[in-house]
């Protein structure tokens, strides 16, 4: 695996809090699998309001929703961090209280973690839920060691969610690291760099290693450790005391550098912001206390036109091409003035203009995973197409007497006439008017040919 520039100056600074933030709404619920023998699973879910509060009302929107796996002996509580940064900025966090013994089922926790997203996004259809209408259709499933491993049996159970962020993720028996290598969704795998509960080396390298996925980055906390993921747990600082090496950062900055990065992720992933996208890669791009690895980039659509922006109405048709569309889908809108042949979600778009004007073209390129989407528009001047009426004696003799033959001049346009068989004409061909001595008897055509110069 190959790793980023490093920079190893740490700011303390706390970058989730802002005035439009919403206010935390808790509720305690049990919801039962059916399909586990009935199984009982408990769980505390803080969502957004507009009042802090137990059973307040939900916020008015849709949001998405994060399950969140607890550590070894960690109780849900010490988590407090996640849903004070996360929740407030739209997003509802559920937290499993189950295995949380000394002999946890990690399979069964991965299946908890599933379950309730699913079983969530029902309660978005139920008219008695307190989440009536309000969940979003994009999900995420996150943990903390024991939990940031479940995570990947989670993705295991349900390949629809559409994230995956494990943060000091332990390796699970079944295997996570062997789960990893089903797990195509976008991935966010986390670690410190002084954990020495979950080393690297032995637990995030090989799970992020193993991925499947087509977008997966990977971060290191430089001089963070396993518990300071957490508010302070007895259990979790019991067993880290027994080994080294210890931190070097404070549990706030850590926390900080956390937030700062999953953050602007799930905006992108979860809540489809381009902008958000541009922000992670520019942390990725000038590391602040990380180190950081990434098979890809969230990368935006920056869509461009190209074709004729000066063309002729009538009966002949211009193609536009879109560009810079590798990995993107293509939706244009079509044309006032003019008609689409053919589809509209291909990279070209084939248009016959009908009536002369100004219009606009409108590409839209989609990221197909986010459905991150840009607009761009192209302006086309559509010109009158050439109409010439040939004015003159269509009934002459042949004599001497020169005879004019006239069309209307029109602005942008030029002008070439065909010599005639059975006169002479005196003028130059490519004035609007020309004058003829008609010589001979007999039919003769006049033929001339109007151009516009702009569109040719």
């Amino acid at each position: 695996m190959r790793f980023l520039v490093l920079i190893v100056s740490l700011l303390s600074m706390h970058v989730y809090t802002s005035a439009l933030d919403f206010k935390i709404g808790h509720v305690q619920r049990t919801f039962v699998d059916s399909s586990r023998n009935n199984r009982q699973v408990a769980c505390e879910i803080y969502y957004p309001a507009n009042s802090n509060g137990d059973n307040v009302p939900i916020a008015t929107g849709v949001f998405p929703i994060l399950v969140f796996g607890h550590g070894f002996v960690m109780p849900y509580s010490v988590y407090d961090v996640y849903w004070n940064a996360i929740v407030p900025k739209g997003y509802i966090m559920i937290f499993p209280t189950t295995e949380s013994s000394f002999s946890p089922s990690h399979l069964n926790f991965g299946k908890d973690i599933a379950f309730l997203t699913q079983v969530m996004k029902q309660q978005h259809r139920l008219s008695t839920s307190l989440f009536f209408n309000s969940i979003d259709s994009t999900c995420a499933v996150m943990g903390h060691s024991m939990g940031g491993g479940s995570a990947f049996l989670a993705m295991q159970q349900d390949p629809s969610i559409t994230g995956l962020i494990s943060i000091a993720g332990a390796v699970t028996n079944p295997s996570s690291v062997t789960a990893a290598t089903s797990i195509s969704r976008p991935s966010l795998v986390i670690s410190a760099a002084n954990d020495c509960v979950a080393p690297p080396k032995n637990h995030q390298i090989p799970m992020y290693d193993s991925l499947a996925a087509n977008c997966k980055t990977y971060l290191s906390i430089l001089g963070g450790d396993h518990c300071q993921f957490a508010s302070y747990n007895f259990n979790c600082s019991l067993g880290q005391n027994t080994c080294t090496p210890k931190a070097t950062i404070n549990a706030a900055t850590q926390q900080s550098i956390l937030f700062q990065h999953i953050l602007p992720w799930i905006n992108y992933y979860l809540k489809h912001q381009c902008s958000a996208g541009d922000e992670f890669q520019t942390l990725l791009s000038n590391p602040n206390g990380i180190l950081s690895n990434a098979n890809c980039s969230l990368r935006n659509p920056n869509p461009t036109i190209q074709g004729e922006n000066q063309v002729c109405s009538g009966a002949n048709t211009q193609v536009y091409k879109a560009g810079n569309t590798t990995g993107f889908l293509c939706k244009w809108t079509a044309p006032k003035k003019g008609s689409v042949i053919g589809p509209i979600n291909q990279d070209s778009i084939t248009i016959r203009w009908n009536t002369a004007g100004i219009d606009t073209i409108t590409l839209r390129l989609i990221h197909p995973e986010t459905q991150c989407f840009r607009d761009t528009t192209y302006i086309v001047t559509i010109n009158a197409a050439p109409n010439p009426r040939i004015v003159g004696k269509a009934i002459a003799c042949s004599d001497s007497i020169p005879l004019t033959y006239s069309i209307t001049p029109t602005q942008n346009m030029v002008y070439l006439w065909k010599n005639v068989q059975n006169g002479i004409v005196h003028t130059d061909l490519t004035e609007p008017s020309i004058s003829i001595s008609w010589t001979k008897h007999g039919m003769d055509t006049l033929f001339v040919r109007q151009t516009n110069i702009i569109t040719n």
